[in-house]
C-alpha cells in the first residue's frame, strides 16, 4: 500500500462565492491600452485612406495582440505572429465559406459546422499545449465575422488584408515594450511569485488555514520559473540578482512544506517549470482520456447541438449560440466554474444587449465609431481576468459589430430579441453538454494522468539507472514535471465535480504527486555527468505508490482507461476455483451474459493457445450472437485468461481471473482490458460510462454466484 499524506483533498469551488468574485489581477492599463491601440491605429488609418466600411475588420487580426501578454519579449514576437497567422487563417476559411451561403437552412447549418471545427481544434490545442488565456473564443469569432461579412458581399481579398493589418498592428504593439524595459514581464512574474509567497508564509506564521494562499503562491511560482525559462534568464549571467529573488522565494516556501497542513501538490518549490516541446504536447493529448480530448469533444457536442438548434428555429445568425455554447466550455470539464460561466455569459449578454442598443441608436461611423470599438476592447481586457460577466457585458457589443449588425439598419428589437434566444439555447445546451457528454470523465483523467506520471518517472529512473544526467535525462525531467502539473489539475477537477470518489482515491494520488515532485527535486540538484544515487530505491517508492481502497469494487469503468476490476474473496483453495472458471462449459452457471460455450478445434481442456465459442445474450435484452475466443493465460491455481476476438482475429477485450491465496481462502480477481485501436477508442468515448457499468456489475455478480458455489 501506498505511504499515505496529510494532504486535504482541493476545496470544491462554490457557484455562489465564484459568481461575484473579484479576482486579483494587478494593474491592467498598459494591457488594455495595447489591445485598444492594436486596432484602432491601423483602423484609423485605413478610415483616413477612404475606406471606413472596412477599417472595423482590423479587429479580426487586432485580436492576436491578447495572446503575447505576459509573455517575455523573447518568445512574445513568436506567439503573437503564430495567433495572428492562425487568427488569418480562421478569416480566410470563414470568408471563402461566407461566399457559398444563403438564407436557407443549409447554409445555416453549415455555418454552425465550420465554425464549431473551428473552435473545437482551437480547444484542443490550446488546453494540450497548456497556453492559458484568452482560449478559443477569438478564432470562432473571427471565422464567423468573416463568414457573415462575405455573406453580405465583403470581398474576400479585403477581409484578408485588414485582418493581417491587425495582425501587424497587434505585434508592433506588442513588442514596443521591448525598447523601454525588457525584463519587465519576467520581472512582473517573479514579483507576483514574491508577493504571493509572502502572504502564504504570513498565513502559516499566523497559525491559520493557508490552503488558499499555498494555492495561490504555487500557481504564482509556476508561472514565475515559465516566464523566466522562455525568457533565457538561467543562461544570462547580467540578470542574477532577478534569479537570486526567485530563488528566495522559492527558498521560503519549501522551508514550510514538511510541516504543512496544506495541499502541497499545485508546485514543487525547487524545480523549475521549462516546458516539454509542442510535439510531445500535442502526441500525449491524442487520447479520449486527456483533458484536451474531453474539453474538445463537449466543445463539439455543446457548440452543434446550440447551432443546430438554432437554425432549426429559424434565426439568422446561428453562430451566436454556438459562440455562447463555446464560451461556457472551453475552460473545461469543471461544472462548478462552467455553471459560473454560463451565468456570467447570460447576466452579460443581457446588459451587453443593452449596450449595443444604446451605441446603434448614435449610430457611430468612422473614428467615432474606431474610438468606441477601442475603448470597448480597453474594458474587456480590463475586466476579463476579474469577473468575466463585466467583460462580457463589452465583448457582447463588439461581437455584435465584428458580426456586421451595427450596419445592418432596420429595427433593433428583433435584433435584440434573436441574440437574446441565441444566447439562453447556447447557455442551456452548454450545460446539458457539461453534465451529459463524458459525465465522468473527469475521473477518466484522474487515473490516466496517473498512469501518465507513472510512465514519465519510470522511463526517467530507467535512463539514470545506465547514464549520469544528461540533455536527454533532462528532457525527461521535463516530461515529468509536465505531467505532475496535469496530476494537480485532475485533483482539482475531479474534488470539484466528484469529491467523494475523489476522497477515496486521494491517497493514491497525494503520494503519487509526492514522489514525483521529490524526484524532480532529486534530479534537480543532480550536475552535469551526475548520477543519481540509489534507483532501486526510486523505482521501488514508484511501485509503493499504487494503492487499492479496500471495497471491494474497482473504481468504475470509465475512471481506468478501458480497464476495470473486481475482487471477492472467497473461502476456498485457489486450485478448486481455478477449475472451476477454466473449465469454459461452466461459463452459463456463472455469467449473467454468456450462457454457453463449447470448445473448438478438438480441444477438451484448458491451455494457451485453445480456443472456444462463447454465446452472448447482450445486456440480457434478447441480442444474442456468439464470439470466439483464445486463451492466453492458464496457469493452474493463479491465473486464467482469454481474449475475444474480432474479425481477421483482431483482439477485442481480454477477460483476466487472477487468483491470490490469503488467510481462509483465496481472493479472486475478475477484470476486463480493451484492446487500444481507434474503433475501441471512439467506441469508449461514446458507450464506455454505461458499457463499463455493466461489465462491473456483471463481474461482481459471477464472482459472487462462483463463491455460492465454492462455499
Amino acid at each position: 500500500m501506498a505511504a499515505t499524506y496529510p494532504d486535504p483533498v482541493p476545496p470544491k469551488g462554490r457557484v455562489g462565492s465564484l459568481l461575484f468574485a473579484l479576482s486579483p489581477a494587478g494593474r491592467r492599463w498598459s494591457v488594455a491600452l495595447r489591445a485598444a491601440l492594436a486596432f484602432a491605429v491601423p483602423a484609423a488609418i485605413i478610415t483616413g485612406l477612404g475606406h471606413p466600411d472596412v477599417a472595423v475588420f482590423v479587429m479580426f487580426g487586432a485580436f492576436a495582440v491578447l495572446y503575447g501578454e505576459g509573455r517575455p519579449y523573447r518568445v512574445r514576437g513568436r506567439v503573437v505572429l503564430t495567433a495572428g497567422s492562425a487568427l488569418l487563417a480562421a478569416c480566410g476559411v470563414g470568408a471563402l465559406i461566407g461566399g457559398l451561403l444563403d438564407a436557407g437552412f443549409g447554409s445555416s447549418l453549415l455555418m454552425v459546422v465550420v465554425v464549431t471545427a473551428i473552435a473545437v481544434v482551437a480547444v484542443f490545442v490550446i488546453d494540450a499545449l497548456r497556453l492559458g488565456p484568452p482560449g478559443a473564443l477569438f478564432f470562432a469569432l473571427v471565422c464567423a465575422g468573416a463568414m457573415k461579412a462575405a455573406e453580405t458581399g465583403t470581398a474576400v481579398p479585403t477581409l484578408l488584408f485588414c485582418t493581417a493589418c491587425g495582425v501587424v498592428a497587434a505585434l508592433v504593439v506588442s513588442m514596443a515594450g521591448v525598447l523601454r524595459d525588457r525584463r519587465k514581464p519576467e520581472r512582473t512574474a517573479v514579483e507576483a511569485a514574491v508577493r504571493a509567497v509572502d502572504a502564504y508564509v504570513a498565513a502559516r506564521e499566523a497559525g491559520t488555514s493557508a490552503i488558499d494562499p499555498r494555492h495561490r503562491a504555487g500557481a504564482a511560482m509556476a508561472e514565475a520559473w515559465a516566464a523566466v525559462y522562455d525568457a533565457g534568464l538561467p543562461s544570462d549571467p547580467r540578470e542574477a540578482e532577478l534569479l537570486a529573488t526567485l530563488q528566495g522565494a522559492r527558498r521560503r516556501l519549501a522551508g514550510h512544506a514538511p510541516d504543512d497542513d496544506t495541499d502541497d501538490l499545485l508546485v514543487d518549490p525547487l524545480v523549475s517549470f521549462a516546458r516539454p516541446g509542442i510535439g510531445f504536447r500535442l502526441g500525449r493529448s491524442l487520447s479520449f482520456s486527456s483533458h484536451a480530448a474531453i474539453s474538445a469533444l463537449r466543445v463539439a457536442a455543446g457548440c452543434l447541438g446550440a447551432g443546430a438548434l438554432s437554425a432549426l428555429l429559424g434565426l439568422d445568425r446561428p453562430h451566436w449560440a454556438v459562440l455562447s455554447a463555446l464560451i461556457v466550455l472551453q475552460a473545461g470539464p469543471d461544472r462548478v466554474r462552467g455553471q459560473v460561466r454560463a451565468i456570467h455569459r447570460f447576466v452579460g449578454t443581457v446588459a451587453g444587449l443593452g449596450l449595443f442598443a444604446l451605441i446603434y441608436q448614435f449610430g457611430p461611423t468612422g473614428y467615432t465609431l474606431i474610438g468606441l470599438i477601442a475603448a470597448l476592447q480597453f474594458c474587456i481586457e480590463l475586466f476579463v481576468p476579474r469577473n468575466y460577466a463585466l467583460a462580457v457585458v463589452f465583448i457582447t457589443p463588439v461581437a455584435l459589430i465584428a458580426g456586421g449588425v451595427a450596419t445592418t439598419g432596420g429595427p433593433i428589437g428583433p435584433v435584440l430579441r434573436d441574440r437574446l434566444a441565441e444566447t439562453v439555447l447556447g447557455v442551456a445546451v452548454a450545460v446539458l453538454a457539461l453534465y451529459g457528454v463524458a459525465p465522468r470523465g473527469h475521473r477518466r483523467t484522474f487515473r490516466w494522468m496517473e498512469h501518465r506520471v507513472r510512465a514519465a518517472a519510470g522511463v526517467l529512473l530507467e535512463r539514470l539507472r545506465h547514464k549520469p544526467m544528461d540533455a536527454v535525462a533532462w528532457v525527461l525531467v521535463q516530461r515529468l514535471q509536465f505531467e505532475l502539473v496535469g496530476v494537480v489539475r485532475s485533483g482539482i477537477d475531479s474534488a470539484t465535480d466528484d469529491p467523494e470518489w475523489t476522497r477515496e482515491y486521494w491517497p493514491e494520488h497525494a503520494a503519487l504527486a509526492h514522489f514525483g515532485h521529490d524526484l524532480l527535486a532529486a534530479c534537480w540538484v543532480l550536475p552535469p555527468g551526475g548520477w543519481l544515487p540509489d534507483v532501486d530505491r526510486w523505482a521501488a517508492r514508484a511501485a509503493a505508490t499504487r494503492f487499492e481502497p479496500e471495497a471491494s469494487a474497482g473504481p468504475p469503468a470509465s475512471v481506468r482507461r478501458m480497464h476495470d476490476s473486481v475482487t471477492v474473496r472467497m473461502a476456498a483453495p485457489a486450485d478448486q476455483i481455478w477449475a472451476l472458471v477454466s473449465d469454459i462449459e461452466n461459463t452459463g452457471r456463472f455469467s449473467p451474459e454468456t450462457f454457453a460455450a463449447e470448445w473448438l478445434g478438438g480441444a477438451t481442456g484448458p491451455a494457451v493457445g485453445v480456443k472456444f465459442r462463447g454465446h452472448v445474450n447482450r445486456n440480457g435484452w434478447g441480442l444474442k450472437y456468439a464470439t470466439v475466443c483464445r486463451i492466453v493465460a492458464c496457469e493452474p491455481g493463479r491465473e486464467f485468461a482469454f481474449t475475444v476476438l474480432g474479425p481477421r482475429g483482431m483482439p477485442i477485450n481480454t477477460w483476466r481471473y487472477v487468483f491470490e491465496p490469503v488467510d481462509g481462502g483465496t481472493d479472486v480477481t475478475e477484470s476486463f482490458q480493451l484492446h487500444s485501436n481507434p474503433v475501441l477508442r471512439l467506441y469508449w468515448l461514446l458507450a464506455g460510462w454505461t458499457r463499463g457499468k455493466t461489465n462491473v456489475e456483471g463481474m461482481r455478480e459471477t464472482l459472487n454466484r462462483i463463491k455460492a458455489v465454492v462455499e
